[in-house]
């Protein structure tokens, strides 16, 4: 008979850059804002700033990276991103980031003027080395405020950090598999960017041929990753993925276990388990149910989340399978732990209600 084991989970959940080291990022200094949209509008200094910095933010954490709630590093403080590296587990972005970021804190003047041909919105930037920049963009004179604010943010990331510019693009399209934003980011990180650096934009432009159905386009990108790292896990499990998606169901998961052992045997990934686990542990137990092999599964994601207990996807994917086995009360707890933090809450949302409901269904 199967029988599941209740895993227990730690309490935990991210934690942001602010909580974790002692120097904003990101100074956004009091706008300057005319005084006719200040009085006909009602957006003064304070709350264009605010909206400001709180734009930049969103845009930090949809695009998945490890800043949590802010952007850019603080101080070329490395130790800060192996902190981090340490408490967030979002697909192993931090290696990248070390890799190519230009590791500053920014501060922040914005202005707001209008004139007889509209609204600009702009902003002096200052890098922690004392580097001026400035940005602007414009707007008719029925332009809406947040608009304006929303394009110079993202003009603002391009700026310091177009990988996660590029990633807030791509996860934004990845859903329709319409990649008009990302994949010329992509194309230009992967054409600029010295050879070291370009493992991250060439899986980014694997997933796109994959979530196109070009499987073997995609393949080919994975392959170029591990020519410049031929032991680099991740690309070893999209591999995987791609092989699985075009019916070669035994050489994927022959792939995805040698990522596992890949993951435990190359230093660089090593350092960053809880980053990489996560995804390829979840791809592993995730074709493994695909085949009814639900015990080899329930093995992969609790080694999983040995390395990254709150990490959603893993929670999720465990959950389901308690549930499918009737085992309702670890499932609801993992779900209702995954809930909070999924990309998708939608997911563990339906999977909830069903343990739910059937918790509720006296037993014959």
């Amino acid at each position: 008979m199967f029988d599941f084991a209740t895993l227990a989970l730690g309490a935990g959940s991210a934690v942001g850059l602010a909580a974790l080291l002692s120097t904003d990022p990101i100074v956004v200094r009091k706008a300057y804002v005319p005084l006719v949209i200040e009085y006909y509008q009602g957006y003064n200094g304070m709350l264009v700033s605010k909206l400001l910095r709180e734009r930049i933010r969103i845009i930090a954490r949809e695009a998945g990276t490890s800043r949590g709630d802010s952007l850019g590093v603080f101080n070329a403080d490395e130790s800060a991103i192996d902190v981090l590296a340490e408490r967030l587990y979002v697909d192993g972005i931090v290696d990248s980031l070390r890799e190519f970021l230009d590791l500053q804190s920014y501060s922040i003047d914005p202005y707001l003027v209008q004139s007889p041909d509209g609204v600009k919105l702009g902003l002096k930037g200052e890098s922690a080395d004392g580097q001026l920049f400035y940005l602007s963009v414009k707007g008719g004179q029925d332009t809406d405020i947040p608009v304006l604010i929303d394009k110079l943010a993202q003009l603002f990331i391009e700026k310091v950090d177009p990988y996660v510019l590029t990633l807030y693009y791509f996860r934004q399209e990845y859903s329709q598999g319409d990649f008009t934003k990302s994949l010329p980011m992509i194309e230009q990180r992967v054409r600029v960017l010295p050879q070291a650096s370009k493992i991250w934009p060439l899986l980014l432009w694997g997933r796109v041929h994959y979530r196109l159905g070009e499987y073997d386009q995609a393949i080919l990108k994975y392959q170029e990753v591990l020519r410049i790292d031929p032991n680099f896990p991740l690309a070893i499990a999209r591999w995987g993925e791609a092989l699985a998606a075009k019916g070669d169901i035994k050489g994927g998961l022959e792939k995805m276990q040698l990522a596992v052992v890949k993951m435990y045997q190359d230093e660089n990934a090593t350092r960053h388990l809880k980053s990489l686990a996560p995804v390829i542990y979840t791809l592993l137990g995730d074709h493994l149910v695909k085949i009814g092999a639900d015990e080899a599964a329930r093995e992969v994601y609790v080694q999983g989340l040995a390395l990254a207990s709150d990490n959603p996807l893993l929670q999720t994917s465990l959950g389901a399978l308690y549930l499918r086995h009737g085992q309702f009360d670890p499932a609801i707890t993992l779900l209702q732990s995954a809930l909070v933090t999924h990309p998708d809450p939608s997911v563990p949302r339906k999977l909830l209600d069903q343990a739910m409901a059937k918790e509720s269904v006296p037993q014959s």
